[in-house]
């Protein structure tokens, strides 16, 4: 076999279409099937195949964007809040504990031995040896260090 097609005059093809009644109308002595001997494809309308083409790419682009701005909503709306929140509350907790170590700091020695605390108790906790939370046991139940 060769890809060369065979070169079949347009009339005998015309003829087998009428003949074999492929695509025709009743009505009608001409065939409905264009054979590819008489397209003309310097006159295809190739404007309305790009426009065509054009506004499938940008269907395409628009839901790809769509996708992206649902997804960046989403993680907007729950993971970044949920982010926050805990950056809040953990900056709080920081705060909270400056404050009271900067209260504490500013007690007379003598107050300090009342609570059973001392200066060194105080300087442990700024310097993470000990948890704030751990004064309250020290105070009531004497060092465990």
């Amino acid at each position: 076999m060769t890809d060369i097609p065979l070169s079949i005059p347009p009339a005998v093809i015309d003829k087998w279409v009428r003949t074999h009644c492929i695509s025709t109308l009743s009505s009608s002595e001409e065939s409905v099937a264009t054979p590819p001997y008489e397209t003309d494809l310097d006159t295809f309308n190739y404007s309305l195949l790009v426009q065509k083409v054009r506004k499938a790419q940008g269907e395409i682009m628009a839901s790809i964007f769509r996708t992206l701005v649902r997804i960046t909503r989403s993680f907007l709306h729950y993971r970044a809040r949920n982010y926050l929140i805990t950056l809040h509350f953990q900056l709080s907790k920081i705060v909270r504990r400056c404050r009271a170590l900067r209260e504490l700091s500013s007690l007379s020695p003598g107050i300090l031995r009342d609570i059973e605390l001392s200066q060194g108790d105080l300087s442990a906790v700024e310097h993470g040896q000990i948890k704030l939370s751990d004064l309250n046991d020290i105070r009531h139940h004497g060092r465990r260090y």
